[in-house]
């Protein structure tokens, strides 16, 4: 079997903190709905019903943040010498010849925790990646390399 040159594997903080933030927000949105609400029929909600409410928000927020880990902890990028292979939800395997313009993709967020995407034209991702500069150039170099070598020891 063959090791590869070089294995990734997304940023989990990347991934988790967005989600973990969205819920949050929402949860809290939620918390203070049901308190209108109750305001407006005129309960006055026990203390123990707010603590309860607040407890199930954090449980649903925890066990996000741990399904999230799980399925990010399952993807990785294994690079070879005249292929990349990406294992997550389904395997993919991209030939290095048959790739052209590598681009780096950066949202708000990719800013802000110093990640980002690289694009492998035509249609793949490496997403989520620490340090998104040095291993775009490093998946250049690889695609240099594999387009120089394997081209010529195919005819050779």
């Amino acid at each position: 079997m063959e090791l590869p040159q070089y294995a990734l594997r997304p940023n989990f903080m990347r991934i988790i903190l967005p989600k973990s933030i969205s819920l949050i927000c929402l949860g809290g949105l939620f918390y203070i709905g049901i308190l209108i609400n109750l305001f407006l029929l005129g309960i006055a909600p026990p203390a123990y019903v707010s603590a309860l409410i607040i407890a199930i928000i954090v449980t649903i927020i925890i066990i996000e943040a741990a399904l999230s880990y799980i399925k990010a902890s399952k993807i990785r990028y294994l690079f070879f010498p005249n292929r990349i292979e990406i294992y997550g939800e389904k395997i993919q395997i991209i030939d290095l010849l048959t790739l052209g313009n590598v681009a780096l993709k950066k949202t708000f967020v990719d800013n802000m925790m110093s990640t980002g995407t690289i694009l492998l034209p035509p249609n793949f991702e490496i997403k989520n990646v620490s340090k998104p500069e040095q291993m775009m150039n490093y998946a250049k170099s690889l695609i240099e390399y594999a387009k120089s070598h394997y081209k010529l020891s195919a005819y050779s």
